[in-house]
């Protein structure tokens, strides 16, 4: 799996029958470019995948890499736009494909490690079934499910509050290492 499709790899979940948990538009601030620039440079996953990323003139933070097309026979490059937000003390990213966001919780503590938790899709359903968020809890076969959260201010109240990071898993399901300088 390619890094920048690794981060779309999340979307496919919902496509597959792996339990999900989305929001119905992304929550928070914009991230401000000057902020963004950390994120600027080149990355390698875990398994050795390269990607970059630069902030566009428009002053958005856009990802790309190469992938290797058997077909063609020629290597063909993938980029995607990121939707970076912060919200009370912790950032967030958020990709949308075919009317579906998810949402990662953002580590950035060390500048040369960059750490994506996803939400636990378990803990979420729960807390929309007691009702303490807004939302949607879709089953699906073999008892797996969807859980589509309602962006409003019990969301936006929720994770401003202490204890919330007990609501993502606890190892980042994608963790990136920078290469080289930022730039």
């Amino acid at each position: 799996m390619k890094t920048a499709c690794a981060l779309c790899f999340v979307l496919l979940l919902a496509f597959t029958g792996c339990d999900t948990v989305t929001v119905d538009k992304p929550f928070g601030d914009r991230m401000e470019p000057s902020r963004l620039e950390r994120f600027v440079g080149k990355w390698m996953d875990r398994e050795a995948n390269h990607f970059e990323l630069r902030l566009s003139k428009n002053r958005e933070l856009v990802g790309g890499h190469l992938e290797w097309d058997e077909e063609a026979q020629s290597f063909t490059s993938k980029t995607v736009v990121l939707d970076v937000r912060s919200l009370s003390n912790s950032d967030y990213l958020f990709l949308t494909e075919s009317g579906k966001t998810v949402f990662f919780r953002i580590d950035f503590s060390n500048t040369n490690q960059l750490k994506l938790f996803f939400p636990d899709p378990r803990k979420f359903r729960d807390a929309v079934s007691e009702g303490t968020l807004s939302g949607v809890i879709t089953p699906k076969k073999n008892d797996h499910f969807d859980v589509k959260i309602t962006t409003d201010e019990k969301l936006t109240s929720f994770l401003s509050k202490d204890g919330w990071k007990k609501y993502f898993l606890e190892e980042p399901l994608f963790e990136y290492t920078r290469l080289g300088s930022k730039n």
